[in-house]
């Protein structure tokens, strides 16, 4: 598995808000996707938002007090942790890996940018690149290596950060920002940068450091998001109307570009290990529903009666789903789907 995508209080909290909704079936899906959906809040969060989830379906991921961003976990049982590392004053990312740890980036009292490794035990490591302006922690694998980007002249560079604490540095070829989201087991890197054209391209680098440009159909706009552990990259890209589609990019490097059945726009979010991805699209009645296509390219769509907006963040190898969703005119509330 791989992870894409913060604890000071020490608190575990009791559950906030929390619904369980029916799924309905997306208009023009061919399949309905089976499964709970569980809707929740953070306790005193004006918004609550669902990032990423491991394969014993514990979330990690952020929320907002009005005061400032915050982490959380989410263990599989429902209760809620929250946190922020030692110093900071507003915490924008948590990440979870499969043994439990979270990656993410905090703020200090300057506004300085760090990255975070927060061990199962709650204790904190704070990290930065050296000379940079700010780190961020953006994904973890289940090896202890950590991916992400730092500043230099608000610059955004890569790096990956060995489990011993080695880092290296990289942009692919052209890059003037580079931002990577995922890494795999293996060590192999997604994201994506942009070029002096203000174009922006996916990427995929190896363990052994070279690196693949990503760009689908020729367009100028190509997002690689996750990387699975068998080298599969997802994401999205812009058509030349500025209609966003998915993707799939094989570890051989063959490109398939998808749309959801009735879609007129769509993005995916995650790929697992089995090679099923997760998204979310634009259904012809304007609705914003969700889906997994499955490995071998079926789609089961769902949605939640009353969604104004569904957001999904990573699928695991058990096909659960973190994200966040908004109904009627309401914040954003965490959404787990198992």
């Amino acid at each position: 598995m791989r992870t894409d995508i913060f604890y000071l209080g020490r608190h575990a909290v009791a559950l906030g808000t929390l619904v369980a909704c029916a799924i309905f079936a997306a208009p023009g899906a061919p399949a309905n996707a089976k499964g709970k959906i569980t809707i929740f809040d953070v306790p005193n969060a004006i918004e609550t938002y669902g990032g990423s989830i491991n394969i014993h379906g514990v979330m990690a991921a952020i929320y907002d007090d009005q005061t400032a961003e915050h982490g959380y976990l989410r263990a599989a049982d429902g209760t809620i942790t929250t946190f922020d590392p030692p110093g900071s004053v507003y915490t924008p990312e948590a990440s979870i890996n499969d043994g439990g740890v979270i990656v993410g980036t905090y703020l200090d009292s300057n506004y300085l940018q760090h990255g975070y490794l927060r061990a199962v035990d709650g204790s904190f490591t704070s990290f930065d690149v050296p000379d940079a302006e700010g780190t961020f922690g953006n994904a973890l694998n289940n090896k202890g290596a950590i991916t992400g980007y730092y500043f230099v002249d608000a610059i955004r560079h890569g790096y990956v950060r060995a489990a011993d604490g080695t880092v290296s540095e990289f942009d692919p070829t052209g890059s003037v920002d580079t931002e990577p989201f995922s890494i795999n087991d293996k060590g192999e890197v997604a994201g994506f940068y942009s070029d002096q054209d203000e174009n922006s391209y996916g990427f995929v680098r190896n363990k052994d450091g070279a690196i693949s440009k990503i760009q689908v159909r020729g367009n100028i706009i190509s997002l690689a998001l996750s990387v699975n552990g068998k080298g599969a990259v997802t994401g999205w890209y812009y058509d030349a109307n500025l209609v966003s589609h998915c993707y799939l990019r094989e570890p051989d490097g063959t490109i398939t570009a998808f749309d959801p059945p009735g879609s007129q726009s769509s993005s995916c979010g995650s790929i697992n290990d089995h090679g099923d991805i997760d998204g979310f699209y634009t259904a012809s009645n304007g609705k914003v529903e969700s889906f997994i296509r499955k490995a071998g390219g079926s789609f089961k769509s769902y949605y939640i009666k009353g969604t104004t907006y569904i957001s999904t963040g990573q699928i695991n190898d058990k096909d659960a789903i973190a994200g966040s969703v908004q109904i009627g005119n309401g914040d954003d509330q965490g959404l787990l789907r198992k």
